[in-house]
C-alpha cells in the first residue's frame, strides 16, 4: 500500500503540474482499486479548466489525514482514454496498445532552472488573460440569458414576443424601485449573484458537452457506449483495425487516433512524448495549437449556453430557437477545433523529432525516429512500467 505524495501546494499552477505528474499512477491505482470512473470524472473537469486542487479534494487526497490509500499500480498495458486539456499545453490522451498515458507537465517544484521558471510565468500570464476575457464575455452572456429568464417570467407562452407587455412589466417594476435607494442596491446585488450563478451553470453545461463528445460517459449512459461504437464501426467495414472506430463519437475517435497514428509511424506514445516535446517548442509553433485548444473551449462554452436556452424552452418558446441555433453552431465549431488540434499536434511531432532524438541520444535515419527507436523512447519515458 502506498500513499499519494502530499505537500503544501498553495499555487494552483503547481497543483495542476502535480496532478499531471501523478495522473498515470492514479489511473493504474484507480483501475486496481475500482474507482477509475470517479478519477476520470475529475480528469474531465480538470481537462475542461477546473481547478486541480478541487479534483484532489474530491478524490480524498486532502492535506490533512486521513488520505486515500490504494494498492500499488498494476503493470501498464490496458487501454486508456482521456480528454484534451483546453488552454493548457498538456497531453491527456493515452494509447490503446500499451503504455500509460503520461498526461502533463513535469513537476515545476523539482526543477529550478530558468526554462521551467519561464514556463511557469508563461502559464500564469496566459491564464490571467484567458480569465479576463472569459469574465467580460460571461457578463454579457449571463445578462442576455437573464433577460430571457425575465421574458419567460413576465410573458405568456403564446405571446413570447409581446414587446408591449414586456415594457409594461418593466415600467411597473421600476416604479416599485422609485424613491427606494435600497431597492436599487438590492437589484444590483441580485444581478451580480445571478451572473455568478449562471456562470457556474454554463460551466457545468460545458463540461457535460465535453464529456458527451470525448467521454468517458457517466455510468447511467455507459451501456450505450458499445452500441454506438458498434454502429459506427459498421459504417467503416474496411481498413486497419487500429484505425477503425473505437469510441461512441467521432470527436473522441479523432483524439484517440493522434496516439494511434504516431505509434504506428514512429513507435511513440504521444501521451508520454508530448509534455517533453512541448517545452522546447517556439512560441510561433505553440500559438496555433493553443488557439485550437481555446477554440475547443469556446465551442463547449457556447454549447453549454445552448443547453441552458433549450432548458428554458418550455417556459419561453423563443429560447428553443436560440438554443438550437447556438448548439448547432457549437457542434460545427467543436468538430473543427478538434480536427485542427489533432492535425497540429501530429504536425508538431512530425517536424520536431530532432529534439527528442537529441534528448535520448538517438541517431535519426532519414530524419525521423524509427518504430524500434520510438518503442525504446516510450519505454524510457514510461520508466519501464
Amino acid at each position: 500500500m502506498t500513499d499519494v505524495p502530499q505537500s503544501a501546494v498553495p499555487d494552483e499552477a503547481e497543483q495542476l503540474a502535480r496532478w499531471c505528474q501523478l495522473l498515470p499512477e492514479l489511473e493504474d491505482a484507480a483501475a486496481a482499486g475500482g474507482w477509475l470512473g470517479e478519477l476520470r470524472a475529475q480528469a474531465a473537469i480538470v481537462a475542461a479548466g477546473g481547478p486541480a486542487s478541487d479534483a484532489f479534494r474530491t478524490l480524498g487526497f486532502n492535506r490533512d489525514p486521513p488520505r486515500r490509500r490504494f494498492p500499488r499500480p498494476a503493470p501498464a498495458g490496458g487501454p486508456h482514454r482521456g480528454l484534451p486539456m483546453p488552454d493548457r499545453p498538456l497531453w491527456p490522451v493515452g494509447g490503446q496498445n500499451g503504455g500509460r498515458p503520461g498526461a502533463g507537465l513535469p513537476d515545476i517544484r523539482d526543477q529550478a532552472d530558468a526554462e521551467d521558471r519561464g514556463m511557469t510565468a508563461f502559464l500564469t500570464g496566459l491564464g490571467g488573460k484567458i480569465a479576463e476575457r472569459w469574465l467580460s464575455l460571461l457578463l454579457l452572456l449571463a445578462l442576455l440569458y437573464g433577460a430571457a429568464v425575465l421574458c419567460a417570467a413576465w410573458l405568456p407562452y403564446e405571446n413570447g414576443l409581446d414587446k408591449g407587455l414586456l415594457a409594461d412589466h418593466a415600467k411597473d417594476y421600476l416604479k416599485t424601485c422609485n424613491g427606494r435607494p435600497y431597492a436599487v442596491a438590492v437589484l444590483v446585488v441580485l444581478v451580480l449573484l445571478a451572473v455568478a450563478g449562471l456562470g457556474v451553470l454554463a460551466r457545468f453545461a460545458a463540461i457535460l458537452v465535453g464529456r458527451a463528445c470525448l467521454g468517458p460517459w457517466p455510468r447511467p449512459l455507459a451501456p450505450l457506449t458499445p452500441r454506438l461504437t458498434e454502429r459506427r464501426r459498421r459504417r467503416v467495414p474496411n481498413g486497419l483495425e487500429r484505425y477503425r472506430p473505437a469510441c461512441p463519437t467521432a470527436a473522441a475517435d479523432r483524439v484517440r487516433l493522434i496516439d494511434e497514428r504516431l505509434d504506428a509511424e514512429y513507435g511513440l506514445r504521444a501521451a508520454l512524448l508530448w509534455p517533453r516535446l512541448w517545452l522546447p517548442l517556439s512560441p510561433d509553433v505553440r500559438a496555433p495549437i493553443q488557439a485550437s485548444a481555446q477554440a475547443y473551449t469556446a465551442a463547449t462554452a457556447l454549447a453549454g449556453w445552448g443547453l441552458l436556452y433549450l432548458a428554458l424552452g418550455p417556459f419561453w418558446w423563443p429560447s428553443l430557437l436560440i438554443g438550437a441555433a447556438e448548439y448547432a453552431t457549437a457542434a460545427v465549431r467543436l468538430r473543427s477545433a478538434i480536427d485542427v488540434f489533432a492535425e497540429l499536434v501530429e504536425s508538431a511531432v512530425d517536424t520536431h523529432q530532432p529534439a527528442p532524438a537529441a534528448a535520448f541520444s538517438l541517431t535519426l535515419a532519414n530524419g525521423s525516429i524509427t518504430p524500434a527507436q520510438g518503442a525504446d523512447v516510450t519505454d524510457r519515458l514510461n520508466k519501464g512500467a
